[in-house]
């Protein structure tokens, strides 16, 4: 019993993590973005 509850505790963590990094690289990928659209604007206010 103890063992089962363990693996199903380990597993809930493993889920939480890879929920983790998906929202991680999301954000990253979204910064990214960010960061082009500023350059593209400071270009245009230049230009």
């Amino acid at each position: 019993m103890i063992v089962k509850r363990l693996e199903q505790n380990q597993e809930q963590q493993m889920q939480l993590w890879l929920r983790q990094e998906r929202i991680i690289d999301m954000l990253c990928r979204r910064s990214i973005e960010h960061e082009t659209a500023i350059a593209d604007l400071r270009l245009a206010i230049k230009g």
